[in-house]
Order: structure tokens, then sequence, then C-alpha cells
């Protein structure tokens, strides 16, 4: 298609709401078409014939939420950022990139050093550590904490817990002296019932 405001309006539906694109659009709704010999969004197009050049950092955010829409006042730049937010604010996310449904028990918060917070699927972390799992499995690994840091040991070395041994030694010992206390005494380990082996 040639730069001819006139050539790019005929591919337009033009009603008294938004403006929609009736060429060719892709998977997501977006129209598209081939503008000054390179591939091109027709919204881009349409705000760049009306208003002039279009900033390329900057995206364009669909005021009226139809993503076939070319009517140059239901589009905005924005940066990227703000577009994303506003996305969630009308339509937040209810399941996860694996179609798991982002509910209170399958959510977990985390904080992106940049200071953005971030939501994450249990179901698919739980999903990524298993496979990480079988992969060290294969390798003759496990995680093992060392020196205060998480790293990968072999399978048969033992190892240290960041917060000491899984019982305490005098727990240890009290166990052993209850145990040969019933050996000598050789009575049934059953406290409700008093009979002698």
């Amino acid at each position: 298609m040639t730069g001819t405001p006139a050539r790019f309006f005929s591919r337009v539906d033009i009603r008294d709401g938004c403006w929609d694109w009736l060429g060719p659009t892709d998977f997501k709704g977006y129209g598209g078409l081939r503008y000054q010999g390179r591939s091109s969004k027709a919204h881009r197009v349409a705000r760049q014939l009306v208003y002039g050049d279009v900033v390329s950092e900057l995206t364009i955010d669909h005021l009226c939420l139809n993503t076939t829409c070319v009517r140059p006042d239901h589009l905005e730049l924005v940066t990227v950022t703000e577009n994303n937010r506003r996305r969630w604010l009308v339509t937040p996310a209810t399941r996860c990139r694996q179609g798991h449904r982002l509910e209170l028990g399958n959510i977990i918060f985390s904080t992106h050093p940049r200071g953005t917070r971030q939501i994450h699927c249990l179901k698919c972390r739980d999903a990524r550590y298993d496979r990480r799992k079988a992969i060290w499995a294969k390798q003759g690994v496990t995680r093992a904490y060392r020196d205060g840091k998480i790293t990968l040991v072999p399978v048969g070395e033992v190892q240290l817990r960041a917060s000491g041994p899984r019982r305490k030694p005098k727990r240890d010992a009290a166990l052993a002296e209850a145990r040969e206390i019933v050996a000598a005494r050789e009575v049934c380990l059953d406290s409700n019932c008093g009979c002698r082996r």
C-alpha cells in the first residue's frame, strides 16, 4: 500500500464510534499492512497519517480497548509501562500462561528489583522446581546449604542444613536413654498398657 491517506482509509469502516480496520489482522486482533515498504500496524499508520511521525520508543494505547480500531482520537501515545498498567487495570489476569487459575491459594507476590510487584503462579513454580529436580536426579546431584548458600552437591554427600542438624543432640541423647530404660525394664511401649513382655 502506498502512503496515501485515501487508500489507507478505504480499508477502514468509518462510523460514529470506533473505526474498524477491514484489512488483515494478526492473532491479537491488530490490523496489519505494508506501508512505505515495510510491515506496519494499522493503528500506528493511522496515527502517523493524521498527527505526523510516531515516536518509536512509545507505544499506542487503544483508549476504546478495541484492537481493530484505527480512529486517531481513540489512540494515545504512551510508554510501554503505562500501556501495561492500563491494561491490567481494565482486565486483571485471571489465569497464568499455562492456564492455571490465579486465586488466593495459587499465587505468590514478589517485588522486582525495579520496585514493581509481580504475581507468580504457585503451580507453575512447583512444576519448574520438579523439572529441575528431575534434571538434578539424572546428573546425580541435589540441593544443599553450604556456607549460607544453596549449592548443588553429589547425592551421596552429607548435607548440612543452614539451621543446623535435624535433631538436636540433647534430644537424641534423651531418646537413646529412653530406649535403654524401656529395654531394661522390658515394659510395653503402649502407654495405656502396663504389661511386661
